[in-house]
């Protein structure tokens, strides 16, 4: 029995070696196993050529969002430039006019008060009191 058995375990042996030489023997296994490992190295590569593309899209992007942006705050700095120194400018015109104006007014009183001085000479009062009481006009 136990030689029946050892027989029956050589045949089989056998018949696999002599299946395996019909196949072309290890050789193929290795092959396809190469082929696959090249393959997914070939997968990885392009995975990461992929990858670097879209980063470089997500990169483009990103830039030019930076620059959308940017440009949204140069024109909002503008913007708020230009009304400050709008508003600024305005002050500054109003300032002027009220100081010309109170330059006006003091030149007016000055030459009201010459004007005062020199038709009375010292007898404005006199004068002012006798047109009251005769009713006289100037």
């Amino acid at each position: 029995e136990d030689k029946k058995e050892d027989d029956k375990k050589e045949d089989d042996e056998e018949k696999e070696k002599k299946k395996i030489k019909e196949k072309g023997g290890q050789r193929k296994k290795t092959k396809s196993k190469r082929n696959k490992k090249e393959q997914e190295k070939g997968r990885k590569e392009e995975r990461k050529y992929e990858k670097t593309i879209d980063s470089r899209k997500q990169n483009k992007q990103n830039k030019r969002k930076k620059q959308e942006k940017e440009k949204r705050k140069r024109t909002r700095e503008k913007q708020f430039t230009t009304t400050v120194t709008r508003r600024r400018k305005e002050k500054r015109k109003l300032k002027k006019q009220k100081e010309s104006k109170r330059e006006r007014t003091k030149i007016v009183k000055e030459r009201r008060k010459k004007r005062d001085k020199t038709s009375g000479n010292g007898k404005d009062e006199e004068i002012s009191m006798n047109t009251l009481e005769t009713g006289e006009r100037r």
